[in-house]
C-alpha cells in the first residue's frame, strides 16, 4: 500500500471511529449530568446574631431564595453548570462534625448553619480551625447570594 493511500485510510478510520464513538461519550456524560442532578440534595445557609439573620436556601431544582439584611430580598434560579459544582462541593459533607465553636467568652459572634440535605453544620464565626469544605461552601453560597437580582 502506498503512503497516500495509508494516509487516506488512517483518516477515514479516524471519522468512522469519531462518528460512532462521539454518541458514546456524549450518553456517558449525559447520564454522568442526570445522576449528579439526581444526587442534589436541598441546601440552606443560615446566618445569625448581632442585627444580622439572613438566609439563603436552594431546592433541589436549584430555585435560589435569599433574606436578611447582608443579601437583601433576592431569588432565581441556578445553572445545571451550577448545581453540579455545588453537588461537588458538598460531596463527603456528612463527614464533617455538627458544631464548631468559638473561643469562651467570644462577643457577639455570629453562628453559621450550612445544611445540605439532612446533615447540618453550625459554626461559630469566631471558630479557629474551621474544614476547609465548611468555608468554601460559606464561601460559594454567599457569592451566589450576592449574585442574584433583587426581587420586590
Amino acid at each position: 500500500m502506498s503512503r497516500r493511500a495509508l494516509i487516506v485510510a488512517l483518516v477515514f478510520l479516524g471519522l468512522v471511529c469519531g462518528i460512532s464513538c462521539g454518541p458514546k461519550e456524549q450518553s456517558t456524560v449525559e447520564q454522568d449530568r442526570q445522576a449528579v442532578a439526581r444526587t442534589i440534595q436541598p441546601v440552606s445557609y443560615k446566618r445569625s446574631g448581632g442585627r444580622n439573620n439572613d438566609l439563603i436556601s436552594i431546592a433541589q431544582d436549584g430555585v435560589v431564595r435569599c433574606t436578611g439584611a447582608t443579601f437583601g430580598s433576592a431569588g432565581g434560579k441556578l445553572s445545571e453548570f451550577q448545581m453540579m459544582r455545588l453537588a461537588r462541593l458538598f460531596d463527603g459533607w456528612e463527614k464533617l462534625a455538627d458544631r464548631y465553636s468559638g473561643p469562651a467568652g467570644a462577643a457577639d459572634a455570629a453562628s453559621i448553619e450550612i445544611t445540605y440535605g439532612p446533615k447540618s453544620v453550625v459554626a461559630s464565626e469566631s471558630a479557629t480551625g474551621l474544614p476547609e469544605q465548611f468555608l468554601q461552601a460559606r464561601h460559594r453560597l454567599e457569592s451566589l447570594a450576592r449574585e442574584l437580582p433583587a426581587t420586590p
